[in-house]
């Protein structure tokens, strides 16, 4: 029981003669009770504290004891709070009561007032250094406080209120109802420093409105504000009047906070004025806001309710918002649509009250742009804020984005070359190999030997010693790059040729803690410099041998060295051929030069060692030549090129042959489109039967409506109707003859959704008769680069496969989806079947030529088909469908691609 023990506790300077005040400490906590009796420690003053955990023992006290002033913590809940002061309104009524919480609603401030509270303290908003004062106040208000203010109505009380008013470190004057000073502190009197209200002249009698009303011009605004307010109070207009000011004095500048608080009714008993000291305060203020201003971080409060409050310039240089801008706006609005969910978590979070760090999010900027920011918050449950500390990590995000990809981007690199990439951390002796090494060379096992021991135990024998005379120089000298060609040995036991480049990572202290480099195998580019040097002695002979046109280049000299066949192959004798360069360009044709002039190795050795092309060279009789001609390049043994030798061969035979076979495919093209006339033949003569014997009606009924009475409109609608028919018939024939004229090849931009059509209207007879239901959706315009004739003639053949694969289901069972898939370069065409299928050995063979599982089929349809499609740079091929039926498919280039 606190009560019982009647603590006591004497503050600031010691005992003075006489009963000092006595202050009763209410809360259910001791701990709470230790933080109010240390905040009025710390206020100063001479006081004696007792201490009460529960109402029952507030009254058991106020009964027995007497007590100034009680000072409750509330701690729980409202209703605790109001017994106590039931308990003391019931025990001492004249007793003020003080409360003290923790809570900053305004709901908690309500009811205990309601409940005859003297006032109301939250300790969020309220320094120690204005303990004192609030509970002085609520002393001088009650009713044991005299009139005058110079005693109170307990004359054993008078001496102690005097020295708990001297001895705080607050400035307090008592004012009449007319504003004139009739009482001070100790604090107000000894003040060594003037300001426009207050001198040491400025005591008791002073007319304190008369002194603002005279301020000096520096002071005017706050003093009017102060007499106004002051006389607001005096008037009984408003509750307490408070403000914060500055005042420069002596070149230093202060800042004060002035209170004025009616005494009762302050029409008749006046009011008393407080000044604080609060220049320390205000320092830190500015050094915080300061400090807040200059930061490079985003600092901003915001509220539960998603709105900001404030935040730093930082903010602004950041996302390009206004402080204005922003407020108007929910913080989730400006946060990237994605992110949302994330920062609604944030926010639930703080409303809890965690402590959230590490919450990225991207902020919209004033621009349209995002910025990746990185959130630490820190929330205020009872205000209902959140503090937070965001950092602008958009370049850090870009860097690591950056790094990632050039990390995907070596992966796939190192996965796809053929060349042999190492990595070597001499820290941890750990060595990463890609696959191609890995497959060529192998790796080493560290349990049995470390990477140099592997790599030196597969160096050939006799390149070993050259190469680690060079690795030791290589370290010394502090060289970061070297480049070795000797012979490692594979996983098969077998050497390669290798060029080994690499390079060194040194630390800060210049010890290499890293190799990376690559192997390539040149074996074969060595056996092969090998050959040619040994097959150069041969040269000559051989060109005199063969049929085709040699030509030797030499590159330092720029001179062309042709052999006798330019004479037997173009017709050019040696005193026609000039050795250089520029006879032979002349000679190109004009379509081709700058194409084949664009292929040809570098001089300098930078491009390829090797070229291959085919073009028309003008012989002497001024027709041309078809020629294939292809050469290399030599190199002397430092690598720089030398020469360049070749050979050119006169394919103008094997063109035309070429363009024969070609012919002979369109004229098996025309015959299969033929045969396939011949499959349909019927249904088109049925087709066509029906138009023709509706002409033959109309046109007998015109003959019987001549000369009969008003048969002139007969006449006109029998007319008009053969019309029609006869439109109808020829636009059937026109299909028919279109799909089977012989023509030449001719490429033009197609419109495939127009062609698929064309072809159903062709087949539309043979797909009623076999029920067969086409699903098609045409889609948007499609062009592709094609030859009409020939792609109708692939849709034909593959609709009637289709057609012909589903005979055996039933009626009701027969449907065909073609279906059109753009892509950027190509356009790819499906039909799709719910047919018989195709066995799974039979799904490539069924483009072989001659080769059918019909009984009446000849077996050139899909030959033929994938043959045009290939001619057009696309590809033909089948797959089995997941159900029933195949999906034969098929692309073509899109026009201008």
């Amino acid at each position: 029981m606190a009560g019982s023990s009647l603590e006591k506790s004497t503050i600031a300077n010691g005992r003075a003669a006489g009963r000092t005040l006595r202050v009763l400490l209410v809360d259910e906590d001791p701990a709470g009770r230790q933080r109010v009796r240390e905040a009025l420690v710390h206020a100063g003053g001479e006081m004696e504290t007792l201490e009460a955990d529960s109402p029952a023992e507030v009254r058991d006290i106020l009964s027995s004891e007497k007590v100034d002033v009680v000072v409750s913590e509330l701690s729980h809940t409202v209703d605790h709070e109001l017994d106590v002061l039931h308990a003391v309104r019931a025990a001492a009524p004249e007793v003020p009561v003080v409360i003290v919480t923790d809570r900053g609603s305004e709901h908690w401030a309500t009811e205990a007032m309601k409940g005859a509270a003297a006032d109301y303290l939250a300790k969020a908003s309220t320094s120690p250094e204005l303990w004192c004062e609030r509970i002085y106040q609520a002393i001088t208000r009650s009713p044991r406080f005299s009139r005058n203010g110079h005693a109170v109505t307990q004359p054993s009380n008078a001496d102690a209120y005097r020295r708990v008013l001297n001895a705080l470190p607050v400035r307090l004057a008592v004012l009449d109802p007319h504003g004139v000073i009739r009482a001070v502190n100790d604090a107000w009197r000894k003040a060594a420093y003037e300001t426009y209200y207050q001198s040491a002249q400025h005591t008791a009698g002073v007319d304190f409105l008369e002194i603002c009303d005279t301020a000096v011009a520096q002071h005017r605004d706050k003093a009017e504000t102060i007499a106004h307010g002051l006389r607001n109070v005096l008037r009984g207009d408003s509750p307490p009047f408070y403000t914060e000011y500055r005042s420069e004095e002596h070149g230093t500048t202060k800042w004060y906070k002035l209170s004025a608080s009616p005494l009762f009714d302050p029409r008749k008993h006046g009011a008393m004025i407080m000044m604080v000291d609060i220049t320390d305060r205000k320092r830190a203020e500015e050094e915080r806001d300061q400090l807040t201003d200059q930061s490079m971080r985003l600092l901003c409060i915001g509220g539960f309710d998603g709105y900001m409050k404030r935040w730093n310039p930082n903010v602004q240089r950041v996302l390009g918002h206004t402080e204005q801008d922003a407020m108007s706006h929910r913080l989730i609005e400006l946060v990237h649509p994605d992110d949302r969910d994330r920062m609604a978590q944030m926010g639930m979070r703080l409303r809890q009250g965690e402590h959230v760090v590490g919450v990225e999010t991207r902020v919209r900027t004033r621009d349209g742009d995002y910025k990746e920011i990185l959130w630490e918050a820190v929330p205020n449950v009872d205000k209902g804020i959140w503090f937070a500390n965001g950092q602008d990590i958009t370049d850090r995000k870009r860097a690591e984005q950056q790094l990632r990809e050039s990390h995907q981007r070596f992966q796939l690199i190192a996965s796809a070359s053929n060349e042999a990439f190492w990595d070597w951390d001499l820290r941890e002796n750990r060595l990463w190999q890609n696959d191609a090494y890995l497959e060529t060379f192998g790796t080493f096992d560290s349990d049995r030997e470390t990477v140099v021991e592997w790599w030196r135990r597969r160096v050939h024998p006799d390149d070993r010693e050259r190469i680690l005379a060079e690795i030791p120089r290589t370290a010394v000298d502090g060289q970061q790059k070297w480049v070795f060609e000797y012979r490692l040995q594979r996983r098969d036991g077998t050497y390669a040729d290798v060029y080994d480049r690499g390079f060194v990572i040194f630390d800060d202290d210049a010890q290499p803690v890293r190799m990376v480099g690559s192997i390539i195998d040149v074996t074969q580019l060595k056996r092969a410099e090998a050959r040619l040097r040994e097959s150069e002695e041969r040269f000559r002979l051989a060109a005199q041998a063969t049929h085709d046109a040699i030509w030797d280049w030499d590159l330092k000299r720029d001179f062309v060295w042709r052999s006798k066949a330019f004479k037997s192959v173009f017709g050019y004798g040696a005193e026609e051929i000039s050795p250089d360069l520029d006879w032979w360009v002349e000679r190109l044709h004009p379509d081709d030069r700058a194409r084949v002039l664009s292929q040809i190795p570098s001089a300098d050795g930078s491009g390829s060692r090797q070229c291959a092309f085919e073009y028309r060279f003008r012989r002497a009789d001024g027709s041309y030549a078809d020629v294939f001609d292809r050469g290399f390049v030599m190199s002397d043994p430092d690598g720089t090129p030398t020469r360049m030798v070749g050979s050119m061969m006169d394919i103008s035979e094997r063109r035309r042959a070429e363009d024969l076979a070609r012919l002979h495919q369109a004229e098996l093209a025309h015959y299969a489109r033929l045969n396939t006339m011949g499959e349909i033949a019927t249904g088109i003569a049925h087709e066509l039967n029906q138009p023709l014997t509706a002409i033959s009606n109309y046109a007998e009924s015109c003959v019987r409506a001549i000369g009969t009475p008003g048969g002139d409109d007969k006449l006109r609608e029998w007319i008009e109707k053969i019309a029609t028919n006869t439109h109808r018939a020829a636009e059937m024939i026109r299909g028919l003859r279109s799909f089977t004229r012989k023509a030449e090849p001719c490429r033009a931009d197609v419109e495939i959704g127009g062609l698929i059509q064309e072809v159903l209207d062709l087949l539309e007879t043979e797909t009623r008769w076999k029920n067969v239901r086409i699903a098609w959706d045409r889609g948007p315009e499609v062009i592709v680069a094609a030859d009409r004739i020939q792609v109708q003639q692939v849709l034909v053949n593959l609709l009637s496969n289709a057609c012909d694969a589903m005979a055996g289901n039933d009626a009701d069972d027969r449907r065909v989806t073609i279906s059109v898939r753009p892509s950027r370069e190509q356009v790819q065409i499906s039909v799709e079947d719910c047919g018989e299928g195709i066995a799974h050995d039979e799904l490539e063979r069924v483009f072989d030529a001659f080769f059918t599982s019909k009984r009446e089929g000849v077996g050139i349809g899909l030959a033929i088909s994938r043959s045009i499609v290939e001619d057009h740079g696309g590809r033909l091929w089948v797959r089995p469908n997941p159900g029933r039926g195949v999906t034969f498919s098929f692309s073509l280039p899109r026009a201008g691609a």
